[in-house]
């Protein structure tokens, strides 16, 4: 009967090499358009918004908390992620 309580070991496998990074594909000129509308749009019509609604209801308080509350959210959004 034997005493050794050794086990035998395996050597630790060869860590794999990273994948090169492979960039996309040229985007088509429907989603670049897409692309802008989506994010220019919107702040277009804020800004043609703030100048007409100004004499019917907004005010500088108003505005100034619009953009304290969009600041807060947007630090908030990004510390998330």
């Amino acid at each position: 009967m034997s005493t050794d309580t050794r086990t035998p070991v395996r050597p630790a496998p060869v860590p794999r090499q990273p994948k090169p990074m492979v960039f996309d594909a040229p985007r088509s000129t429907s989603s670049l358009i897409t692309l802008w509308t989506f994010m220019v749009l919107p702040f277009v019509a804020l800004v043609v918004a703030v100048p007409i609604a100004w004499g019917w209801g907004l005010t500088a308080l108003d505005a100034t908390m619009a953009v304290v509350a969009y600041l807060i959210t947007g630090f908030g959004v990004t510390v998330g992620f």
